[in-house]
């Protein structure tokens, strides 16, 4: 699918508002680079831009997270399994739930190192990963994260280095002129999450483009 992407990236692009899409993570970016992490300011654009809000955690949940971001910022080698572990000891919500929240936890290690993958229902889809089932036990559900969670570190190294998306990439960065606060990996998985909305939208159909 990566030639597909490669030839449609003016339709890719063309969905991606710089504003939403681009201009918060590029400010999540500098702002903790530069220990401004623990500012208002940057909580809620976190928050809001990497969908915190929307999973109605708890603020007790959130300080931890923050808190867990700030502990690590210094990892040289940030293991996504280890936060996903210290995020399950705290209750999720009012109702004491605790669950597995892989998809933030890979959000908090590519904070720190943005070589490493952002994991979520969108990259899920593009590679046709195994449902995570929710009468798994923790165990089972981290196991199959992790194997997807390192498919995806190998696999963005395969495309980079093999240029799979480079027509794709340069396009990218000329148009919305992002320098190295927005990594190769950040950029792959922009492009898979803007091609994965289209194919949910119905734009694509086996293998083609319906409409521009």
């Amino acid at each position: 699918m990566y030639h597909l992407i490669n030839n449609n990236v003016q339709l890719l692009l063309n969905g991606i508002n710089r504003e939403d899409h681009i201009d918060p993570y590029v400010s999540i970016r500098e702002s903790f680079e530069n220990q401004k992490n623990n500012t208002p300011k940057f909580r809620s654009t976190y928050r809001q831009f990497y969908k915190l809000n929307a999973a109605r955690l708890s603020e007790k949940f959130c300080e931890l997270y923050f808190a867990l971001l700030e502990e690590h910022r210094n990892d040289e080698y940030i293991q996504v399994e280890s936060i996903t572990n210290s995020l399950y000891e705290l209750e999720s919500n009012s109702k004491g739930t605790h669950a597995v929240h892989f998809s933030f936890a890979s959000k908090l290690v590519h904070t720190i190192n943005n070589d490493l993958p952002v994991y979520d229902s969108m990259v899920a889809a593009f590679y046709f990963f195994p449902n995570i089932k929710s009468n798994w036990n923790k165990a089972k559900k981290i196991e199959e994260y992790l194997t997807s969670y390192h498919f995806l570190i190998n696999e963005y190294k395969r495309v980079i280095e093999n240029n799979l998306l480079g027509q794709a990439i340069e396009q990218f960065r000329e148009r919305f002129e992002v320098g190295i606060e927005y990594s190769d990996v950040k950029l792959i998985d922009t492009l898979i999450w803007r091609y994965t909305a289209l194919l949910k939208s119905g734009a694509i159909r086996n293998g083609q483009m319906q409409y521009g």
